[in-house]
């Protein structure tokens, strides 16, 4: 199986939940808005999907903050992460048999 790894900063921004929701919902606008320009811009693409990813992350950190008080939060984050990773992994996989697609 090929399959590329991206790296993500865990960083604690002191934000609270709505603060992180919104960043979310502004890098989803940003990411949006370089698929409406022409021609498409595939590093401003690819920019504007790791600025989404990263604000999820925050937002993940920051709802596990509210959650775990006084327990180490990035532990939870890599864990959640991890699992949910491995589960696409298998998704795409059985996607990819199931549809003739090389993986």
């Amino acid at each position: 199986m090929q399959s590329i790894t991206i790296q993500l900063l865990i960083i604690d921004t002191d934000h609270n939940e709505e603060q992180a929701r919104k960043k979310v919902i502004d890098a989803m606008d940003d990411l949006i808005n370089e698929f409406c320009v022409q021609p498409i811009e595939k590093s401003k693409v690819v920019d504007a999907l790791l600025a989404v990813n990263q604000a999820v992350l925050g937002f993940l950190l920051t709802g596990g903050k509210e959650i775990l008080v006084w327990e180490d939060v990035t532990q939870y984050v890599e864990l959640f992460m991890r699992q949910h990773n491995e589960r696409h992994i298998d998704l795409m996989r059985m996607q990819a048999a199931q549809r003739g697609w090389k993986v």
